[in-house]
């Protein structure tokens, strides 16, 4: 616990900035120059140190010195119109994808400058706004309205309704909740009618390309959900993807998500006991390396370890 808002917290902080490697801030970009913590400043008092400086919007532009919140920036970025059924209201997404997304792109952001002051022996400012993380997410929605003209509109559960979409791409409710089916060629679209018992379906022009299907989608909807009403989503899952490899998967809850065997035999989650707030079960990292084995521990408490990390910096 550091307040470095005042003098004497300032002084400590630049202590610790002279032998830091990285130094990760999400502070308005007017607040952390006044306080004398510039990137100019960090670099005069440790030319190696990487600044990573996370906010909203950058420190330019018309909108630098606002602040935001995900579902303003989810907004800006596109993604809410993009989100929700074809003829309904944009919808919002689940968790803070904007905040994630950011702090991903933080992460590479400042391996590269690693990487470069391996050569230059230069720290960096590597700037990252939230903003800009989520524009560059729309992979080829950007590049169907630039290049081809097709201005991509919601769709709901049905993947891909500008034109250039196939099907089954959509979920589907079961006896026991809902499943996923993403049948996007041609021979995944042929398992997918004999493990339903429909051979015959392949035998109709209207089904012929995946265009077709996705023309004719309520159709197929109808066929698959008459198929589902009697099974149970791990039915469905282990039939279709263990049997006939069409991909097909059940629509998990986190708890679900969690004990299914799969990331438990990985050993993705971990559980720790924290002093304060108990039993809490976190994912690991989500790669496996053949030499390194990354070691795992709860997060400190507040001040918890302020003599071990602060009082060779305090006078």
């Amino acid at each position: 616990e550091l307040d470095w808002s005042t003098a004497e917290g300032c002084a400590i902080l630049k202590g610790l900035l002279r032998e830091a490697d990285v130094v990760v801030e999400n502070t308005r970009p007017d607040m952390i120059e006044s306080l004398g913590l510039g990137y100019d400043e960090l670099h005069n008092l440790n030319p190696g140190l990487i600044v990573a400086s996370v906010s909203d919007f950058g420190d330019t532009g018309p909108y630098s010195s606002w602040i935001s919140t995900p579902l303003v920036n989810l907004a800006l970025a596109g993604h809410l119109y993009l989100s929700g059924d074809e003829n309904g209201e944009p919808l919002m997404l689940p968790g803070f994808q904007a905040d994630y997304l950011a702090g991903l792109h933080v992460y590479i952001g400042v391996t590269m400058a690693l990487w470069s002051r391996s050569d230059t022996g230069e720290g960096q400012q590597v700037q990252v706004a939230t903003l800009e993380s989520l524009g560059a997410l729309h992979q080829f929605t950007t590049v169907m309205e630039t290049y081809s003209g097709l201005v991509r509109r919601r769709h709901g559960n049905r993947f891909d309704g500008s034109g250039y979409g196939t099907y089954p791409l959509t979920m589907l409710p079961c006896s026991d909740g809902y499943v996923a089916f993403a049948a996007a060629t041609n021979s995944q679209w042929e398992q997918l009618c004999v493990m339903i018992g429909r051979s015959d379906l392949l035998d109709r022009p209207e089904f012929e390309t995946g265009l077709d299907r996705r023309s004719h989608a309520d159709e197929i909807d109808e066929i698959l959900i008459h198929w589902l009403k009697d099974k149970t989503k791990l039915e469905v899952f282990s039939e279709a993807a263990g049997t006939f490899s069409v991909p097909v998967a059940p629509m998990y809850d986190l708890s679900e998500v969690m004990s299914d065997p799969q990331y438990v035999e990985r050993g993705l989650w971990v559980t720790y006991d924290h002093p304060v707030s108990g039993e809490i079960t976190h994912p690991t990292v989500p790669f496996a390396m053949s030499e390194t084995r990354p070691s795992f521990g709860r997060a400190p408490t507040l001040g918890e370890q302020n003599a071990e990390i602060l009082s060779p910096y305090i006078n």
